[in-house]
């Protein structure tokens, strides 16, 4: 693919793009973590409100309108590329990273669910792996990082039983091969 690392680019876009300040939804604070309230989701990258401000820029700058329909022919070739198969591997995890950012910012820029669908499709082939190749445990924190950017960003498209499985897999597949190491200290 020649395009690969668009998604990648236009995402340092937007932090290079977002204000010092995080801007978070006043409305709409959903949980506390150690006593501290979190926004509600998306909470990773850059928030629904930067996406907005994503968007009407975007009406105004033609280069970033450009970047925006070149992510969007990517995401569609994605729609129907064949689904990676087990094992995982590096060269795999990097492509789930590619294949869950891009549809991801697709649906958050474009609002069309075939997007969301088509992440949704990946969190679910990618959590029913039997593992995530603990060996080499950059695979492991490659594909977290995919499956947590898919559940944030499609955090309010996603189906409760996905949400689950999501969950599940990140502890059972990531944070719990971590805790032995932590105990060894």
């Amino acid at each position: 693919m020649k395009f690969k690392y668009t998604p990648l680019i236009f995402s340092f876009f937007l932090l290079f793009c977002s204000s010092n300040e995080p801007v978070y939804p006043k409305s709409e604070l959903s949980t506390k973590l150690f006593g501290k309230t979190i926004p509600a989701h998306p909470r990773l990258l850059f928030s629904e409100e930067e996406e907005m401000l994503v968007k009407q820029l975007s009406k105004t700058d033609p280069l970033l309108n450009n970047l925006l329909q070149l992510l969007k022919s990517q995401a569609d070739e994605l729609l129907y590329a064949p689904t990676i198969t087990p094992p995982n591997n590096l060269n795999n995890s990097r492509e789930h990273v590619h294949c869950i950012i891009t549809l991801s910012v697709a649906y958050r820029m474009f609002d069309e669910d075939k997007y969301a669908r088509g992440v949704e499709k990946l969190l679910i082939n990618l959590c029913l792996y039997p593992g995530w190749n603990p060996d080499h445990y950059l695979d492991v924190a490659e594909t977290t990082t995919a499956v947590a950017i898919g559940y944030d960003w499609l955090y309010n498209f996603l189906s409760g039983d996905t949400k689950i499985l999501i969950e599940e897999a990140i502890v059972k597949k990531a944070l719990n091969l971590s805790i032995p190491e932590y105990e060894r200290l």
